[in-house]
């Protein structure tokens, strides 16, 4: 008896430590699965908070766009915002008409020429040299040699830079033509299609406002471009530091205190306000007032700007502002190459890469407080 009595208490013993680790491994198990839930959760609100519009990651590539993209008769302007490292290119399509703003350095024009093929074009309407500084146009006359240009339109004719005697030479002089605030052109078919949609970009240039005589900043000389397609539009800012941008801004509040900003028919008014804003001067903490920044509002800004550059592109500045404007940021050493398409209703972006929100809005390391980057480029 005394034996079976053991054996019971053994056995109770061992029944109630089973129930135990069971109870425990339920407990276990089932904070596992609200973790996982929870987890799944976070993923799921974060999708869902994507900005409107924002489409990240194409399936093959910033270059092979999805079918809804292609095609020169798909009623979209599109403006892809090349990734050049730390340098400015933009490629604004419309109707298989196609405007070049900027190439890059010289080591960025195969990037350039890549996207022009992949997009079936082979000339240029267009190219904008900005001003001539090497991070901007450096990259022009080799896409020049596979994708000639009908016209170059740029701040000034004459310039001791290197890079700019090249473009004029590998473009020819007789296709520069200067432009300053108020010229006005057409990208497309100056016609309307189906169901009223356009088929043409108006182009309307806000600065310079004036390049004589030469200051001595030349980023202050920059070709600020807006770019209209219907109810939308793109504001190229170049290398346009604060002064330059003010100026534009005081224009503006002139002209509507006047009345001499409205615009003629088919005319697009010389305003800032705009969907999409290329930062000025890759982020730069010149880079425009907040007075500026309010008058364009954007809902999408892109800065373009090389990863860990030596200039600390973007700053902090810059950024406290734009955040204070609650606008979608897109950074090209963060998201890649972004695509930014218009139906002339609203705006889509296709970034390359998604970049992590607090990326985004963190400042370059800023080489030294005082350091100048007005010389930059």
């Amino acid at each position: 008896m005394a034996y079976r009595s053991g054996s019971n208490k053994n056995y109770r013993r061992k029944k109630r430590y089973s129930y135990r680790r069971r109870r425990m491994l339920r407990r276990i198990a089932g904070v596992v699965f609200l973790c996982l839930l929870a987890i799944a959760a976070v993923f799921i609100i974060k999708r869902e908070q994507a900005p409107d519009g924002v489409f990240y990651g194409q399936q093959g590539g910033i270059l092979s766009q999805q079918t809804e993209h292609t095609g020169a008769a798909d009623g979209l302007l599109k403006v892809w915002f090349i990734d050049v490292g730390e340098g400015d290119a933009a490629l604004v399509e419309c109707g298989g008409h196609y405007m070049l703003i900027d190439a890059g350095t010289a080591d960025s024009a195969p990037a350039v020429q890549e996207l022009l093929k992949s997009r079936g074009a082979s000339s240029l309407d267009y190219v904008v040299a900005t001003h001539p500084h090497e991070d901007h146009i450096g990259g022009i006359p080799e896409v020049l040699r596979s994708y000639p240009a009908h016209r170059i339109l740029t701040p000034v004719l004459e310039s001791d830079t290197y890079s700019f005697r090249m473009m004029s030479a590998a473009a020819g002089r007789e296709k520069l033509v200067k432009v300053s605030a108020g010229d006005r052109f057409v990208l497309g078919t100056n016609e309307t299609g189906e169901a009223g949609a356009p088929s043409y970009a108006d182009i309307t240039v806000l600065g310079p406002i004036s390049s004589d005589p030469l200051p001595e900043n030349i980023n202050n000389i920059s070709i600020v471009l807006k770019v209209t397609f219907g109810d939308t539009s793109f504001l190229f800012t170049g290398d346009a530091e604060y002064d330059e941008l003010e100026s534009i801004v005081l224009r503006e509040k002139n002209a509507e205190m006047t009345g001499s900003g409205s615009p003629g028919a088919g005319e697009t008014a010389l305003t800032c306000d705009c969907d999409v804003l290329k930062a000025a001067h890759h982020g730069s903490n010149d880079a425009g007032s907040f007075a500026f920044l309010e008058s364009a509002s954007p809902a999408f800004t892109v800065i373009s700007c090389g990863k860990d550059n030596e200039h600390g592109h973007p700053h902090g500045r810059l950024l406290g502002m734009l955040e204070d404007l609650d606008t979608t940021l897109f950074r090209t050493d963060l998201s890649g190459t972004i695509l930014i398409t218009s139906d002339g209703a609203g705006v889509k972006a296709y970034p390359e890469r998604e970049a992590e929100y607090k990326e985004l809005w963190e400042a370059g390391a800023f080489p030294g407080e005082g350091t100048s980057d007005a010389a930059d480029g």
